[in-house]
């Protein structure tokens, strides 16, 4: 039985599918720079895997892209509130001493 966060669980390995379709990029050329194999890179994006944590790290550095801005793509339809989102970004920022123009220079390009 799926619910909705099994529906928005779907939504990243999609992003991240329609992300390789804009840039020309394919399943196989994603493969070798994520350390992923090419039938665990497929069964994710046809849902019969689960996109793991890690997986997803390695995929968001395989494409070069901050692993913030995948999950941005992928719910900017979504209605969180961004204000608290941010208050408590900034919460988080300050109780890890980070200041917002240091948190995407800690992300290895």
């Amino acid at each position: 039985m799926s619910d909705i966060y099994d529906e928005q669980a779907r939504e990243l390995p999609r992003t991240i599918l329609t992300l390789l379709r804009l840039t020309g990029e394919t399943v196989e050329s994603l493969a070798e720079p994520s350390g992923l194999s090419i039938a665990e890179l497929r069964a994710i994006f046809e849902g019969t895997a689960t996109l793991t944590v890690p997986d997803f790290l390695r995929i968001a550095a395989a494409l070069k892209t901050h692993p913030a801005d995948l999950f941005r793509m992928a719910f900017r339809r979504e209605a969180v509130s961004r204000r608290a989102s941010q208050e408590l970004m900034e919460k988080m920022q300050a109780a890890l001493g980070l200041h917002p123009e240091e948190e995407n220079d800690a992300w290895p390009r």
